[in-house]
């Protein structure tokens, strides 16, 4: 017959791996988040050096950069450096794709805030540069798959289901090369 101290030793050994396996797995997130935030911090530092040699950024790597203050909770940061970036002559040619990234950031923050007034603010911007990214592409389906990802951010799923099937429709019209899940046009546009 089992004691009860021997019943209470068991569970208390089976409650401290069961612990043990949760730290673990909570280890196992923390170390994956950092090596993430490793190659995010060394990616925007490549990109930001880039800049300094007076470089130009392309329009993924612009969208990589803003990715990366997205993550990192910089929203601010990242809106002031593609703001500075969309007033470039020199870039001129990616005026769209910053505008989609400017959306996206707004609309991240916008999920963030806390403040009813500041959120409005926050949404009437992402619309502004949603709207002026769209006008401005020069390729549709990248704009539609672009607008696709602002509307999924905001939470307006049957919109941006809608922009992604007719993104694909205009793919599947033209020449397309997919490697892996992702279409790549043969120009140097990115879907």
């Amino acid at each position: 017959m089992i004691t009860k101290a021997v019943l209470i030793l068991f569970l208390s050994s089976l409650i401290g791996l069961t612990a043990c396996s949760k730290l673990s797995d909570k280890y196992e997130e923390y170390k994956n988040k950092k090596e993430v935030e490793k190659i995010s911090i060394g990616r925007k530092d490549a990109l930001l050096n880039k800049i300094k040699r007076g470089e130009k950024l392309d329009a993924f790597e612009i969208s990589s950069l803003s990715s990366i203050f997205s993550l990192e909770g910089k929203f601010d940061e990242g809106i002031d450096f593609l703001e500075k970036l969309q007033h470039l002559e020199s870039y001129k040619d990616e005026q769209y794709s910053i505008y989609f990234d400017l959306a996206l950031l707004y609309t991240e923050q916008y999920i963030q805030s806390r403040k009813i007034e500041t959120k409005q603010q926050l949404i009437l911007k992402a619309s502004k540069y949603l709207a002026g990214g769209f006008e401005n592409t020069p390729e549709k389906a990248l704009a539609y798959y672009k607008r696709a990802k602002v509307y999924s951010v905001m939470g307006c799923i049957e919109k941006a289901k809608s922009d992604l099937q007719e993104a694909m429709t205009i793919a599947k019209s033209k020449d397309i090369i997919f490697f892996g899940t992702i279409p790549y046009e043969e120009i140097p546009f990115y879907l």
